[in-house]
């Protein structure tokens, strides 16, 4: 069985028993960052337990938090003493590595080991997880990993792509999570940009994607089915539904621009916009800035072009006319993409 199948597997037969909050981050943040002090926010008192996934060294397992679990341990990963310790715990996060190291930790001969199981246990009494870099990507709906980390045949040879998408656990945001500096360590920072996660969002039939600018965080919290943007970065989040794609094009999907304290309702598509942080001051990104030169002037129908296609945009009920001077919030669109490789 490849992995990608054993993978919706354990997305499929975990998912449905996650209660508890789960925030996904794009890296570690300071203690004095807007992303450290959101976090710190969420998880409270005390101390949570940090499970880090190195790739080089050993496991260890005892003594204070952060405890360094070797990627592909699975016999320390299935250890009595460590689950123990992540179901006393009463918050936990899970740090770097990769979904690919984190799947083939979590599982012993195609069976969940302990840590998994105690995850779970984790996630379903409410308490906190986080996902950090690779253990974000893990946690979500789905991730990007590296296609030489999956270790498949490419059925079109010509269209090899350096990049996939791969369902994780699932007790995360139900979506595509890509960060823009995640895997730095791994050449994926080379490729970044709102662009290159629509399009994987696109190319791999997912129906939702946030991409995490610098310094931002997602929190989901299952039962509400809503998340909220927390730290000082931007969140873009694209949507799309059945029926609205061909192989090269995508017709239909919407594009919100999140900023801190956002909350996006799911199952209502409805955005609110947190009072407290102004939009125009806080846009750096070429892409961001694209989007509020739509929000001034929404009837010119701007396109965005990049080697992921061209973005074409077209207003919404919800959309937000800036005018001079303005801080008008939320900024919400419709797009097409086209011509998309």
């Amino acid at each position: 069985m490849r992995i990608s199948a054993l993978l919706l597997t354990c997305s499929l037969s975990l998912t449905s028993y996650a209660q508890g909050p789960v925030a996904v981050l794009e890296v570690r943040p300071s203690a004095d960052s807007e992303l450290g002090v959101d976090l710190q926010t969420f998880l409270g008192d005390p101390e949570p337990l940090v499970i880090r996934l190195v790739s080089e060294g050993s496991s260890l397992l005892t003594g204070p938090s952060p405890l360094l679990l070797l990627c592909d341990d699975v016999k320390s990963a299935d250890s009595r003493a460590l689950s123990d310790r992540v179901r006393s715990a009463p918050s936990l996060i899970l740090e770097d590595g990769s979904l690919i190291d984190w799947f083939n930790t979590l599982h012993r001969s195609k069976r969940a080991t302990r840590l998994l199981h105690a995850i779970q246990r984790h996630s379903r009494e409410g308490k906190p997880l986080v996902g950090i870099a690779g253990g974000a990507a893990a946690l979500a709906g789905a991730g990007v990993v590296l296609s030489s980390e999956l270790g498949e045949i490419p059925r079109n040879p010509h269209r090899d792509e350096a990049l996939q998408v791969r369902v994780g656990l699932g007790w995360g945001p139900p979506t595509l999570i890509d960060a823009s500096r995640w895997g730095a360590d791994r050449g994926l920072h080379l490729m970044g940009g709102p662009m290159r996660t629509l399009r994987l969002m696109e190319r791999s039939y997912m129906k939702s994607a946030a991409h995490l600018g610098e310094g931002a965080g997602l929190i989901y919290e299952p039962i509400k089915s809503q998340i909220r943007v927390i730290g000082g970065g931007q969140v873009l989040f694209f949507e799309t539904s059945s029926g609205h794609r061909n192989r090269h094009e995508l017709r239909g999907g919407r594009v919100s621009l999140l900023l801190r304290g956002d909350i996006l309702d799911l199952s209502h598509d409805r955005l609110t916009a947190s009072s407290r942080t102004p939009l125009l001051s806080r846009a750096t990104h070429s892409f961001n800035k694209f989007l509020m030169e739509f929000a001034s002037s929404p009837t010119t129908k701007p396109t965005f072009s990049s080697r992921h296609g061209h973005l074409l945009l077209r207003q919404r009920d919800d959309t937000q006319i800036i005018k001079a001077g303005a801080l008008a919030r939320p900024l919400r669109a419709e797009f097409d993409l086209i011509n998309s490789p």
